[in-house]
């Protein structure tokens, strides 16, 4: 009878650099490979899949991560499967200046749906903490602004100290307070959203202060109250990518006409044209900042909110173009936005957020 070598294994050493949960995976691998290479001395077959395993296990042994992201291709890892970061989740719960409502609800439900446990259980540390306003009384301009500013400020406060700043936020207009936080870096914008929100109160027909976020941070309008804005520096239209828009008023598309913005829509977006005005965009800007407005996803995919419109991107197909633009411009910003609870009766939109989220991380690792 053959005898077994008792050579000690070396595999203890190996899982203790690995996180426990994967380990049994880890296990598995192993066994696979030491079974299948002792049946390819033996018959000589097999010799490609036994090729494969080893390959899948050195690419596990050198990443020190999950067997999910060990086997997949070099440089195209799973939505939310990234090197660990230091994440800092800045809550903005205010819809239309009232704290809480709608939409404001949203960014500490997420956090009820296990955000923060998610993260750290692909190895991210994360810190979170809630931006509010000190007004005794609401007033949506005034309230937003100050928003703004102290968005700004914790945005390149949690840059000074090594941490990826997201916000998660009601409303859209947080985002001039986090591109002035990025400042003076040349910012690309991503902006997913079902709207443009490129309004002006020249050509809005509601009246929702929300609808001109991306116009007040590319300068067009609000300019005395952007000027309040610690770090503020319009964007340059000229680098501002719009995803997935679908709902545009006439006025504010005739406005959006006149200037350099690319507006992808959901087919475009399918048919490669993301990577094309990436390419274009590239040598004029330093960094990325992606914005999602929940809306953006199709209504089939649940329903973010009450201006939701058919027509939209699928979850999958938002991780892809986060993932091309993680591959192409460094991201050092992001913002998950407008999530109304009490139209996520089945959760499918708080899955959808979580799983954004972990794609935007896995993005900004790899920048």
């Amino acid at each position: 009878m053959r005898k077994v070598s008792q050579k000690p294994r070396k595999v203890p050493q190996l899982l203790r650099k690995i996180p426990p949960r994967a380990r049994n995976l880890s296990q598995v691998v192993f066994k696979l490979v030491r079974y299948a290479g002792r049946f390819r001395k033996r018959t000589g077959r097999f010799r490609h899949g036994i090729e494969s395993f080893r390959g899948c296990h050195e690419g596990f042994r050198r990443s020190r991560w999950t067997f999910r992201s060990a086997c997949l291709p070099a440089g195209e890892p799973a939505a939310g499967y990234s090197h660990p970061m230091n994440v800092e989740l800045l809550l903005v719960p205010y819809d239309t200046a009232l704290r809480g409502w709608r939409m404001g609800a949203g960014p500490e439900h997420l956090l009820q749906a296990g955000l923060i446990s998610r993260l750290e259980a692909l190895g991210h540390a994360v810190s979170s903490s809630v931006i509010m306003t000190v007004r005794d009384a609401p007033a949506e301009i005034g309230t937003a602004f100050e928003l703004m500013r102290l968005v700004a400020q914790r945005v390149r406060a949690a840059r000074e100290q090594g941490r990826f700043p997201l916000v998660l936020s009601g409303n859209c207009n947080t985002a001039p307070g986090t591109l002035a936080g990025l400042t003076p870096a040349s910012r690309a914008v991503f902006w997913f959203d079902a709207h443009a929100d490129c309004n002006t109160p020249d050509t809005t027909s509601s009246g929702f202060l929300d609808g001109t976020a991306l116009a007040t941070a590319m300068g067009w309008c609000w300019r005395q109250m952007t000027s309040s804005i610690p770090g503020f520096q319009p964007v340059s239209d000229h680098s501002v990518i719009l995803l997935g828009a679908r709902d545009v008023d006439p006025l504010e598309a005739e406005l959006m006409s006149r200037s350099a913005v690319r507006v992808l829509a959901p087919g475009s977006l399918r048919d490669g044209g993301l990577a094309r005005q990436i390419a274009s965009i590239r040598p004029q800007v330093d960094l990325a900042y992606v914005h999602c407005d929940l809306d953006a996803l199709d209504p089939a995919e649940g329903r973010a909110n009450p201006f939701a419109v058919a027509g939209g991107l699928t979850v999958a197909e938002i991780e892809s173009a986060v993932r091309e633009i993680g591959r192409s411009v460094p991201l050092k910003a992001a913002a998950v936005t407008a999530y109304a609870p009490e139209y996520d009766a089945d959760g499918r939109i708080a899955e959808a957020a979580l799983r954004i989220i972990e794609s935007l991380l896995a993005a900004a690792a790899r920048s």
